[in-house]
């Protein structure tokens, strides 16, 4: 018995015993790769990710936050004729203004129109009055200045600067009226070009008369 286990093709014919191990040597050398690619393809991989540990947090990128655009001051509402003259005075540019404030040499006001035109309202009177009477003062009457118009972005650009420059002229106009040198003063149109805040350029705030000292004789 022992020895038909150790060659199960002894007892066959030679020619078939020899083909028909051939035939079991050959199929065994071509399943052989096969079985050991699968083995390969369903092994585990020996690499695995960290689990995540109960209470884990992942860590936040905080925003780069934007800049923020740079608030000018806000234009006169109301303004004492002591302050327009600190303000204008030549003699005042060598001080440093405080924190916030207008640049000495220039002020802002809220000189207000009816709508969308040139004509001034009633409640701009006391601010043109105080402007009249610090511009006739002793330390200021020789010098000159400009009146430039704003507003906020609205219509085109033309428009603005036409609409600007007329705003201008009526403040001019009212200043000649109250005794102020129509030579010590001219008009520019800055339309919507210089908003007074960057942020909200439809805002009414960038609707104002700025006044700007540009030469002292």
């Amino acid at each position: 018995m022992g020895f038909f286990q150790i060659n199960k093709f002894a007892c066959l014919p030679p020619l078939l015993s020899v083909a028909l191990a051939l035939s079991h040597s050959l199929s065994w050398a071509h399943g052989a790769p096969k079985e050991a690619k699968e083995a390969k393809e369903e092994a585990p991989a020996t690499a695995e990710e960290p689990a995540i540990k109960p209470g884990y947090v992942a860590a936040q990128v905080a925003p780069i936050p934007s800049p923020k655009a740079p608030q000018h001051p806000l234009p006169w509402a109301q303004a004492k004729v002591t302050d327009l003259i600190k303000q204008l005075d030549p003699q005042s540019l060598k001080k440093k203004p405080k924190k916030g404030a207008f640049p000495f040499g220039m002020v802002e006001l809220a000189i207000e129109f009816k709508g969308d035109s040139d004509q001034l309202a009633d409640s701009s009177a006391p601010l043109l009055d105080s402007l009249s009477n610090a511009l006739k003062y002793s330390r200021l009457v020789e010098s000159k200045y400009v009146i430039e118009g704003h507003t906020e972005s609205r219509g085109s650009t033309r428009y603005s600067f036409t609409l600007t420059k007329q705003q201008a002229d009526a403040v001019k106009a009212a200043l000649l009226a109250q005794g102020v040198d129509g030579n010590r003063l001219r008009t520019e149109g800055k339309g919507f070009k210089e908003p007074q805040d960057e942020r909200n350029p439809l805002s009414k705030t960038n609707r104002r008369i700025r006044v700007v000292l540009v030469s002292a004789e």
